[in-house]
């Protein structure tokens, strides 16, 4: 009797062992939220294909997207994926003036987004909860928005997934559109291999970042927009410490070096629909567990100089008004919405679904000479204080000027955008002329790849005029961009015929920016470096003789190539890969590791089990026998 009890309650305890040492690792380890499979990327945003997203919805329920997109509520659909189907998924229409502006158009190619979890809190696309399709508003070329994220992930700025798609919906073709990863738990664990900290999505009342008081009722605009961490975002996080501590000079809670990066070549892209303009958004706000703070870049469509918040805002086809800077973004919906009804009278058509906000001249002096040393456009830089203390304290400023030098000769160059906008060519074009939604051309679309008013020649001259502002040779043109506003002059566009507009844009605003003093800033830098290395803080990339010196260029797979006067070689450019660069020496997938390990311990408890089960049977019938 002892013997046989002996070898039922062995294999007993061995597994309650397991399953409890099972049960706190998964909460030590976190598992529940680190190893759900992030395989997201491999699935969708491939780079350098098309994938194909198929939306099957009831009638009603299109119906009621089309009927009021702007409530932006969600209908429940399927959703296919390259053969795949996911059931009960939401599908709504997205974005802010945008939205209001193709809604008051004769268009409806409305940017969506896909929650695959809205219905179903247990289903994820392999790890991620949301998908956005975004519709290229306002991009004749419709690839500055993929363009900007290559030249971020160049950098080593952490960047959503992106790549293009063809969108069906109840079998019938939608639009080409740009898939990008919804920023929150799934980005932060691929890119800083961790869920800890908070992510932040500020819109409106405290996104320009200015310290009130302590009461957080003053931010509302960052606390009812968290995307990571929601429920202890309020108790735990100390955004409103590092908003009083910039406020003082302080930097100790940013990543500054990081931050230099983002607003470098946010500023040499000449992109003010975002915390440099008078919006004040389209960024995310990072809180890692240490309570540091970086940014990770949002919206790109009006890059390269596609908005201009000087001449009155975000207005269609020339329309003006007398939006103040920082004028609340529902008061301003409402205006873009009226402005839109009135210019939606006027316009023809011209095969762009009534005619949107768009603006085909893309090189313009404004934009090309846009200044680095004033980059706010619709508001001024006391206003936005997270990039005056960039601007302004001597070493984040090193690190500015270096990565605006890099910038200039290494990634925003002429051969580097031209190599990007020819694979896309290559890519694209027969899916941009098949689109039945598209608000531009084939022709604007092939204008955008290389010539007078293409996205490399930007590159070009805006590197140019980059690295002259840093060498005071000349100043830079403050607060324009070429975009839509006052460049207009209120005259439409014709595009029946494909011909580029506003081919005239008169005499250009006034330069008034500063000459950044780079030689002095260094120098007042270099007696101070020893001791900031012995605080631990980021000292200033070498950039000598244009040497890629920095980590996060090399982890993210080699430079980009050296031309040297050159044309590019196309047909052996590698491919858009797509991968993020480690940021910050995190392990990659360690939940996958952990659950690996748990799944072998389960195994093991079933082996076990089994085997007790087998001996205590075999010693019943060699007993009987």
């Amino acid at each position: 009797m002892k013997v046989r009890t002996i070898w039922l309650v062995v294999p007993m305890v061995l597994s309650l062992i397991l399953v409890i040492a099972s049960v706190f690792a998964l909460e030590y380890f976190n598992v529940e939220k680190a190893t759900t499979g992030y395989d997201y990327k491999q699935r969708l945003f491939i780079e350098d294909e098309v994938r194909t997203i198929e939306i099957t919805v009831s009638n009603q329920n299109w119906n009621k997207i089309l009927e009021n997109p702007t409530a932006e509520e969600y209908v429940e659909a399927s959703v296919t994926v390259n053969g795949e189907t996911y059931d009960h998924v939401g599908v709504r229409a997205k974005g802010n003036s945008s939205l209001s502006s193709v809604a008051n158009s004769d268009s409806e190619r409305y940017s969506l987004k896909l929650d695959f979890a809205q219905y179903d809190s247990n289903q994820t696309f392999y790890g991620l909860e949301k998908v956005n399709l975004n519709n290229n508003f306002s991009d004749t070329t419709q690839m500055k928005e993929f363009v900007s994220y290559e030249l971020m992930e160049q950098l080593g700025i952490a960047t959503p997934a992106h790549s293009y798609v063809k969108v069906m919906v109840n079998g019938e073709e939608y639009g080409l559109m740009l898939a990008v990863e919804e920023v929150g738990e799934a980005l932060a664990k691929t890119n800083f291999g961790s869920t800890e900290g908070f992510i932040f999505k500020p819109e409106g009342n405290g996104s320009d970042l200015a310290y009130v008081s302590e009461d957080k009722e003053d931010y509302v605009g960052i606390f009812d927009e968290v995307k990571m961490n929601e429920k202890t975002a309020e108790k735990n996080s100390n955004v409103i410490q590092m908003m009083k501590e910039i406020s003082e000079a302080n930097t100790a809670s940013l990543d500054i070096d990081q931050i230099a990066r983002y607003f470098a070549l946010n500023t040499a892209l000449v992109s003010m629909d975002s915390y440099q303009g008078s919006f004040k958004h389209n960024y995310y706000l990072y809180e890692n567990s240490d309570g540091m703070f970086s940014i990770i870049p949002w919206d790109y469509n009006m890059s390269f100089g596609g908005f201009n918040m000087a001449g009155g805002g975000d207005r269609p086809n020339g329309a003006q008004g007398n939006t103040t800077p920082d004028e609340p973004l529902k008061e301003q919906a409402a205006s873009d919405k009226a402005n839109v009804a009135t210019n939606r009278r006027q316009m023809n058509g011209g095969g762009m679904g009534g005619g949107m906000m768009l603006n085909a001249n893309i090189v313009t002096d404004s934009s090309v000479n846009f200044s680095i040393t004033e980059p706010v456009s619709g508001t001024t830089i006391d206003a936005r204080p997270l990039l005056k203390i960039i601007l302004e304290d001597e070493e984040a400023r090193v690190l500015y000027d270096s990565y605006l030098e890099k910038i200039a000769t290494e990634i925003l160059t002429e051969e580097n955008v031209l190599a990007m906008t020819t694979k896309l060519q290559d890519l694209l074009l027969d899916a941009v002329d098949d689109d039945p939604s598209k608000f531009a051309t084939t022709e604007q679309f092939i204008a955008g790849v290389s010539g007078e008013q293409s996205l490399p020649e930007f590159a070009k001259q805006r590197s140019e005029s980059i690295l002259k502002q840093l060498a005071g040779e000349i100043e830079g043109v403050s607060g324009a961009g070429s975009g839509f506003g006052s460049a207009m002059n209120g005259e439409m566009p014709n595009f029946e015929n494909g011909d580029n507009a506003n081919t005239s844009q008169g005499e250009p605003p006034q330069m008034n920016g500063q000459t950044p003093k780079l030689g002095e800033n260094q120098q007042g830098n270099a007696n101070t470096n020893e001791e900031q290395r012995q605080a631990g803080r980021p000292q200033p990339p070498n950039f000598e003789n244009n040497q890629q010196g920095d980590a996060a260029q090399e982890q993210q797979g080699g430079n980009p190539p050296e031309m040297k006067g050159e044309m590019p070689d196309f047909e052996n450019m590698p491919a858009f890969n797509g991968e993020m660069p480690t940021m910050g020496g995190f392990p990659e997938q360690q939940g996958n590791s952990v659950q690996t390990i748990l799944l072998v311990a389960s195994a093991f408890a079933v082996v076990i089990l089994s085997t007790g089960a087998v001996l205590l049977l075999s010693r019943r019938k060699y007993k009987k026998g």
